[in-house]
């Protein structure tokens, strides 16, 4: 009897280590304003409009636009970008939260070797693959449920240039991959919910080791790049643009 108990528990370990080893998947995301942005627009902004603005804000912050995205990843690697499949509307308030959720942008994350890397061909004219370390998140203990998983919040915390900002992940150790929504990646577990600036991205629907095999883009091709060093172009640009002086 003994001998059988130990059999089965040597199979389903092992069973379970390959299963985690061989983890891949697609997740479908959709994007829409966040409450805060909301909040932030009804309770302040919102009343300082004159009516030839109020229709066009009111269009962006007040109407019910979803953009669609999806994650493929495997154990290491993932690739993030908006869907490009789907018909997109040229009004402005999609266009904004499109861009808002990413826009043309390519994010790959590889959690080997904790690094980001983003294909940026529009902000400049060039395309640029821009890279950056992962970045520290605070763990809480706070949980809820998201599509059946028990995830938790995880906290960063960003300095804009008006103020610092907040950034709300809900991940669950449950698919224990290091990746989400927008090269957001390092959490202990796949981010299923996540509050970026003025946007939330939940997971709508989630696929976990499909038929066919995921292969990553690992975005080669393009001008490289550091966070930091891309970042003194766009302000050099666009101080030859507005005519600044260094």
């Amino acid at each position: 009897m003994l001998k059988k108990i130990l059999y089965f528990s040597i199979f389903f370990c092992a069973k379970f280590m390959l299963s985690q080893t061989s983890l891949s998947g697609v997740v479908e995301y959709e994007s829409e304003i966040s409450v805060n942005k909301l909040n932030d627009y009804l309770s302040n902004k919102r009343a300082t409009l004159d009516k030839s603005s109020l229709k066009q804000y009111d269009d962006i912050y007040l109407s019910s636009i979803k953009v669609n995205s999806t994650l493929f990843f495997t154990r290491e690697e993932c690739v993030f970008k908006i869907d490009k499949k789907i018909k997109r509307s040229k009004k402005i308030n999609y266009r904004l939260i499109e861009s808002w959720s990413g826009g043309t942008k390519t994010f790959y994350s590889n959690s080997k070797l904790r690094l980001n890397k983003i294909r940026n061909c529009k902000t400049l004219g060039d395309c640029f693959i821009i890279s950056s370390e992962f970045k520290e998140w605070k763990l809480t203990q706070e949980t809820k449920i998201i599509s059946g998983y028990t995830c938790y919040k995880a906290i960063r915390k960003i300095n804009g240039r008006k103020a610092n900002k907040d950034i709300f992940a809900w991940y669950t150790p449950e698919i224990p991959v290091n990746f989400g929504p927008k090269g957001e990646a390092g959490l202990p577990g796949l981010i299923l919910e996540l509050v970026l600036g003025s946007i939330t991205f939940r997971a709508t629907k989630i696929k976990l080791n499909p038929k066919k095999k995921i292969v990553i883009q690992k975005l080669e091709e393009g001008i490289k790049v550091t966070e930091k060093e891309f970042k003194i172009l766009v302000s050099k640009a666009a101080d030859k643009v507005f005519g600044r002086k260094n």
